[in-house]
């Protein structure tokens, strides 16, 4: 359960197995699931936790949640307490046999060795579990020796940009509620998407409308969002630019980067806030818009563009130069 509590506290979803033991002292392995809950912009509050009962999962049709209605039922061998109690047994025995996959089987030694390993070492191995299951085991990462900068908070929020999440495939057929809701997130307008998403309100809708012109009203979104303006300004404006395309992302991964960057942001600076850098970003999407520069930039030059723009200032500590370097502050 450490692995998942550190899983659910970097913001993350989990899934795996988990063994639980039984009133009769058997371990029992179930199929689970843990995803935080939090409000856009804040730190989780709550942690949602599914497992699946194998011995349930037979009385249910296949297919997806609005075709369950129209499945089709052998009422001859629901009806029938026999079927119902020969089917039990098997789905028993299936699940008492020894069948296990070779990964669990290297996370469940290594979980072993922690116990009798010093402090340092256990937290090497909690990274090579962190590892083990991840879904992008094979996939290529920046070394951490080749990124020049060692804060490892810009570390992070480079990891955190450069990753792109698992891509959920459909495996059944969709249905056509399924199709219905499909065709109408494909209607909506560039960057409608993202704000519909984080449940912007009717008035934060209608302001990002505008968000393109040079007399934006930046302070009225500050008032909108609770002082939080850059998640909502910056998804609408980097969906716009198709910042996600360009870096192979998808929006996901830039909204939780957002939310990573306002968070750096002190709220207590009068000026160097996170209000200052959405103010920033969009004064650089106003003049990325330009016939001017569009004929000198390429895609990944805008997204640098953006990216520079909306964390030019994170972590400011709202004092002048002159100031951090009179008192040897590192940031001088």
């Amino acid at each position: 359960m450490d692995q998942v509590t550190r899983q659910l506290e970097r913001g993350f979803d989990w899934e795996g197995k988990i063994s639980w033991r039984s009133k009769s002292g058997e371990n029992i392995t179930l199929q689970c699931r843990a995803m935080p809950y939090q409000a856009v912009g804040r730190e989780p509050t709550h942690y949602v936790y599914v497992q699946d009962n194998p011995l349930e999962n037979h009385i249910y049709p296949r297919g997806s949640v609005p075709s369950i209605r129209k499945g089709s039922y052998d009422l001859k061998s629901i009806n029938s307490e026999g079927a119902q109690s020969a089917r039990r047994q098997s789905l028993a025995k299936l699940h008492n046999l020894p069948l296990e996959a070779p990964i669990t089987r290297v996370i469940s030694l290594i979980c072993a060795a922690q116990e009798n390993s010093t402090g340092q070492v256990v937290q090497i191995l909690d990274k090579v579990v962190d590892i083990l299951r991840t879904t992008e085991l094979y996939s290529s990462h920046l070394k951490a020796d080749n990124l020049r900068c060692e804060d490892p908070v810009t570390s992070d929020l480079i990891g955190a940009l450069i990753t792109q999440g698992p891509v959920p495939v459909s495996t059944t057929r969709r249905s056509s509620n399924d199709s219905a809701a499909v065709k109408a997130a494909q209607a909506l307008p560039p960057g409608a998407k993202a704000v519909f998403a984080m449940n912007a309100s009717p008035q934060i809708k209608e302001l990002l409308d505008s968000s393109l012109l040079w007399d934006f009203n930046i302070f009225r979104l500050e008032d909108l969002t609770g002082k939080r303006p850059l998640v909502f300004l910056g998804m609408n404006l980097l969906l716009h630019f198709d910042v996600h395309k360009t870096l192979g992302c998808d929006e996901k991964t830039l909204y939780n980067w957002l939310t990573v960057i306002e968070r750096h942001y002190h709220v207590t600076n009068t000026y160097h806030n996170s209000t200052h850098a959405a103010d920033v970003l969009q004064s650089t999407a106003c003049f990325l818009e330009r016939e001017r520069i569009k004929r000198l930039l390429d895609e990944l030059d805008e997204a640098c563009c953006l990216i520079a723009a909306a964390c030019h200032d994170i972590d400011h500590p709202g004092k002048s130069s002159a100031f951090l370097a009179n008192s040897s502050n590192e940031l001088a």
